[in-house]
């Protein structure tokens, strides 16, 4: 498994998929979107956490449509988390997954930071 999905309550996206190790969770977009189609009755946006895959950059959030079954690939797109409140909130997912963090691409120092 290369993700591991949570329903939150979001303006702006009613699901993170969280990246699990350095492989990106995208080349896995059909499972992904069985396993929402099971989950979820409407359509909405789905942000996708790739901190383990890209690291702490620019690149670390995507986010698409979820529509009729499937996660719209063509959707998809890079955006950035100001808040840093709500930024809080979805790295404290990582706390205390060591497992998960070691077989990132983080460096050991972001790794202890993300697992804190």
């Amino acid at each position: 498994m290369l993700y591991e999905i949570k329903q939150v309550k979001n303006a702006d996206f009613s699901v993170i998929v969280y990246a699990i190790s350095y492989e990106n969770p995208l080349q896995d977009i059909d499972s992904i979107s069985h396993e929402l189609s099971s989950m979820l009755c409407s359509s909405c946006n789905v942000l996708f956490d790739l901190l383990l895959s890209n690291g702490d950059e620019f690149n670390q959030f995507v986010i698409g449509r979820f529509e009729e079954g499937n996660v719209n690939y063509d959707s998809l797109r890079l955006i950035n988390i100001e808040d840093s409140n709500l930024r809080k909130h979805i790295n404290s997912y990582y706390q205390g997954k060591y497992k998960y963090l070691k077989n990132s691409v983080l460096s050991l120092h972001q790794m202890t930071l993300f697992s804190k």
